[in-house]
């Protein structure tokens, strides 16, 4: 016989370790979502290791752009042109 994860038992799965949410979190609040991935059930250590270097390479993309868009506004601004 084998065994079935827990989350895949009869039991409910708690709102707070739905993919929505996780996704919602990670959407909003960035590497503060860690934790939350960690706790999760559904997943496997692989696959929280990598979750979590794709959060934080996310995150970082999110910075690098909003840096570049910062900078590219304050020249238009600073154009006499205007």
């Amino acid at each position: 016989m084998t065994q079935t994860p827990n989350f895949e038992n009869n039991r409910k799965i708690r709102a707070i370790d739905s993919l929505w949410v996780l996704f919602v979190v990670i959407a909003t609040t960035g590497p503060f979502a860690i934790p939350l991935l960690w706790r999760n059930p559904r997943f496997s250590t692989q696959t929280k290791i990598l979750g979590s270097f794709a959060i934080v390479l996310f995150t970082a993309l999110l910075i690098w752009i909003s840096k570049v868009a910062l900078v590219e506004l304050n020249e238009i601004l600073q154009d006499p042109g205007l």
